[in-house]
């Protein structure tokens, strides 16, 4: 009998369980912050190989609204719209919408995914999702117009690329100082806002360190008899798992292209014997490079990094406003520390995360799930400080610990022996705990390729 580590690789090497950090590194991501950086002017006239302007389907628009203004998907469910599958990058975001209440499909099994937006439409969701409160005879549109949200605009039926960039960008601006309290923060609302601004800023930040620390322990737990029982307890003994890990991520620009550096390291102990993980990682565009310890090798990018990237987008970030609860504040030396705990959406996140990682069958995904956020308690810090005169997140805490009952991982696999199957009923659960410690630092600094691939690259040449 045999239990997956949550540091199983797939056949090309790549970790299955990325947690939180290939997330906030994501070139999807990344791109929007910074086309948002660079401002309107630069894709204002962005055009189609036709030379018409570009104009983007209502699932795009959805996926940029909510980034840009820190809400993260809910891939929960199935979806029930034939343009909108459920193994679409896009169904968590306009299942979150859909949540949200700031959009509304077509039919019953079309949402209209590929309809273009129009103000009318961009200034309802704007409104709906900041719950805006309207003058009499105030129109969403007019409230937009109010605050020059759509200058520029051309086509009000259809808001092209550029349009959109700027729509975004000044409702960004909005958004930071106003947003309501979210449901269950035990904060006042100037402190709710001071949090999402942060958030919201780090999360766009175009340079980025973060050193992350991640340990995950797993261990059985025995019924009285199986504590008497030698065979459970060495089994117990075998599938005690033990990992350290430490992720030092730079994150920003070099060569006029977004990059990524790496460095992934730590040991992973069980059945008394341990085994050490090195691995680097160097993203710059479209190029992805690993060294897992024989030398730098080129990772197909294209298909396979999108095809990861998307199974991000699909998981969400467990990490952001609405997946907290009973959050409140209090002030240290140098900013703010607020305290709280995964919210009901924030679990569903990380249950889904955590079956992914385990490799846990479609078919008992929804089971396991639902164990891990019975059973799940969780706590979260983050701390928060000014940085070149405005607030960001320079660290966060995340623990969690949760039992699978044994029965739901029994009979996976190949047959068991009656040997097998006797102790298994001597298992009640198994416990899993998960520390995750990450520092951030914001320093404008180049990604430059490490030395040793530059030369790697040079002698192939």
């Amino acid at each position: 009998m045999t239990l997956p580590s949550f540091h199983d690789r797939g056949t090309d090497g790549r970790r299955r369980f990325r947690s939180r950090i290939f997330g906030r590194t994501a070139r999807i991501a990344a791109a929007s912050s910074i086309l948002l950086t660079l401002g309107v002017p630069v894709l204002a006239n962005a055009a189609t190989a036709s030379g018409s302007p570009y104009v983007e389907p209502k699932a795009d628009f959805i996926y940029n609204f909510l980034f840009v203004l820190g809400a993260r998907p809910n891939p929960a469910q199935h979806s029930p719209f034939t343009d909108v599958p459920t193994k679409s990058w896009a169904w968590g975001w306009v299942h979150q919408a859909l949540d949200l209440g700031i959009v509304a499909p077509v039919s019953n099994s079309t949402f209209g995914a590929n309809a273009p937006v129009s103000e009318a439409e961009a200034a309802a969701m704007a409104v709906q999702y900041f719950h805006v409160p309207l003058k009499s005879q105030e129109t969403p549109t007019a409230w937009a117009n109010s605050l020059g949200l759509f200058a520029g605009v051309q086509n009000a039926n259809a808001l092209t690329l550029g349009n959109e960039l700027g729509f975004l960008q000044r409702l960004k601006g909005y958004h930071v100082g106003i947003q309501p309290t979210p449901a269950g923060w035990k904060v006042s609302n100037q402190d709710a806002n001071s949090l999402i601004g942060a958030m919201v800023r780090s999360n766009q930040s175009v340079f980025t360190q973060e050193h992350v620390q991640m340990n995950v322990s797993r261990a059985l737990i025995l019924t009285p008899s199986g504590k008497k029982d030698f065979q459970a307890q060495a089994i117990a003994r075998q599938l005690q798992l033990a990992s350290k890990m430490l992720f030092v991520v730079q994150r920003g620009r070099w060569d006029g292209l977004s990059s990524v550096m790496e460095q992934i390291g730590g040991t992973v102990s069980q059945a008394g014997q341990s085994s050490n993980v090195k691995m680097q990682e160097y993203i710059n565009g479209d190029a992805v490079y690993i060294n897992q310890g024989t030398g730098w090798q080129a990772f197909p990018g294209g298909q396979g990094i999108l095809s990861l990237i998307q199974q991000d987008l699909q998981a969400g970030n467990y990490l952001s406003t609405d997946g907290l609860t009973g959050v409140s504040v209090a002030q240290t030396g140098s900013g703010s520390v607020y305290r709280g705990a995964l919210s009901t959406t924030g679990l569903t996140v990380f249950a889904s995360q955590v079956s992914t990682a385990m490799q846990i069958p479609t078919s008992a995904m929804a089971t396991v799930n639902q164990a891990i956020m019975k059973t799940a308690k969780s706590s979260i810090a983050i701390n928060t400080a000014s940085v070149q005169g405005q607030d960001v997140v320079t660290g966060d805490t995340i623990n969690v610990r949760f039992v699978l009952p044994s029965k739901l991982l029994a009979g996976q696999g190949a047959p068991q022996s009656p040997t097998v199957q006797r102790v298994m009923k001597e298992i009640q659960g198994i416990v899993i705990q998960e520390t995750v410690a990450t520092t951030y630092t914001y320093s404008n600094t180049p990604v430059l390729p490490p030395a040793s691939l530059l030369s790697s690259l040079a002698k192939k040449a």
